[in-house]
């Protein structure tokens, strides 16, 4: 980021989800994208209910897995109707 302009970055010793084990969460809202089969975890470090559309691989929250257009490994409304 710096190599593109930005003068005040700044980087987590041993990521968020390590920031969260030391310091705790109660100030953050949101979940945090991991990369294995958890999809998510919230500021406590529990999995959530966010997974990963199976086509595209996108993040599919609770709220959007609600959707018509949500179909268990087949579309969600990312990737519905699209080739």
């Amino acid at each position: 980021m710096q190599n593109i302009g930005y003068e005040n970055v700044y980087q987590l010793e041993g990521g968020i989800l390590k920031y969260f084990e030391e310091v705790g969460g109660a100030h953050y809202t949101g979940d945090c994208f991991v990369f294995d089969y958890r999809t998510a975890l919230n500021p406590k470090l529990e999995p959530t209910e966010t997974v990963q559309c199976f086509v595209r691989r996108s993040v599919v929250t609770p709220r959007q897995q609600l959707s018509p257009e949500y179909v268990y490994e087949k579309s969600c409304p990312h990737c519905y109707g699209k080739k």
